[in-house]
């Protein structure tokens, strides 16, 4: 018979059985919400009377009881099987239900019961091994996943969708399926208006993110878009992101635009060299037309004679 630990006294700890009862046994070192073996011939008389007597009904009064039992967070999961879980404060199923008649048939195999008092982690590995099993990853364009979150403590539900993702992907890694997956954690607002419409929060985001991304938010039928498999809704908010997507010119390279002025500038300054080159060599041709006319003339006044005929 399984049992889990829920408290300690002394030596002892007590267990709680699938049978309902409050079992006293020796403390190994366990921790609270670990899952032991009893045997039943173990459970005599003496310790189910204790087990019925009021010291036990005052151990379930006790702090730590109270707060095993107490549901703390929410984690759904959503594939198109939809199954949720109940959380106590250190993250061990308090209990667990399908919400679509997928996700009756995953939890029929698998057995609610295996799940309960599982570290979430745990519970949900093997949830999405039988999923896989089952081939629901097995589109052609692959699968989809998507995890919701939710508690008291914002920061907590954050990191839980965080590691339950992480953990699926190993999961479906190991069965080499190609799978999309997505964490988010939400508030107990949207557990409730999820709850009323029959879905889990993750499936009711994802549709609203669907609705968001439309040309046109009003040509999507919620109700209809709910009942379809979480690829198929990723799918569709990526195409209406491609379809909506503006164009984008290449930009111009700025190294190219960088040579062309250089060649440009350089070409310039040749030419401006060129003509300057020229300008100069204009005016050495002046400077010695002008010398040699003024050598001219200096010579006829030394010789004034010199240019007549006798």
């Amino acid at each position: 018979m399984k049992a889990v630990i829920v408290e300690f006294r002394d030596k002892y700890a007590a267990a709680l059985a699938d049978d309902s009862r409050i079992i006293k046994v020796k403390n190994k070192n366990y921790a609270v919400g670990q899952i032991i073996e009893i045997k039943k011939t173990r459970i005599d008389k003496k310790i189910a009377a204790w087990s019925a007597s009021a010291a036990a009904v005052l151990m379930l009064c006790t702090t730590s009881t109270l707060a095993y039992f107490t549901p703390y967070s929410y984690v759904g999961l959503d594939v198109n099987p939809s199954i949720e879980y109940s959380l106590n404060r250190f993250e061990r199923v308090l209990s667990v239900k399908a919400v679509n008649s997928d996700g009756e048939k995953i939890l029929k195999e698998i057995g609610a019961d295996n799940l309960r008092h599982k570290d979430i982690k745990e519970a949900v590995d093997k949830t999405v091994k039988q999923i896989t099993d089952d081939g629901y990853l097995k589109a052609e364009n692959g699968g989809g996943i998507i995890i919701s979150t939710s508690g008291k403590n914002e920061t907590k539900a954050e990191n839980l969708a965080q590691k339950l993702r992480d953990g699926i992907k190993t999961e479906t890694k190991n069965h080499s399926e190609e799978t999309d997956i997505e964490a988010v954690s939400v508030g107990e607002e949207r557990v409730k208006e999820a709850d009323e419409l029959g879905v889990t929060p993750g499936k009711l985001n994802l549709v609203q993110n669907l609705e968001e991304s439309a040309p046109d938010s009003q040509s999507i039928d919620r109700e209809q878009w709910l009942k379809k498999p979480v690829k198929e809704i990723m799918d569709a908010i990526k195409e209406n992101k491609k379809e909506t997507k503006p164009e984008v010119k290449p930009a111009k390279d700025k190294t190219d635009e960088a040579a062309v002025s250089a060649d440009k500038n350089k070409g310039n300054s040749k030419q401006s060299s060129s003509k300057s080159k020229k300008n100069n060599s204009n005016s050495k041709k002046d400077v010695n037309k002008t010398d040699a006319s003024l050598n001219k003339g200096q010579s006829q006044k030394d010789n004034p004679g010199k240019g007549k005929s006798n």
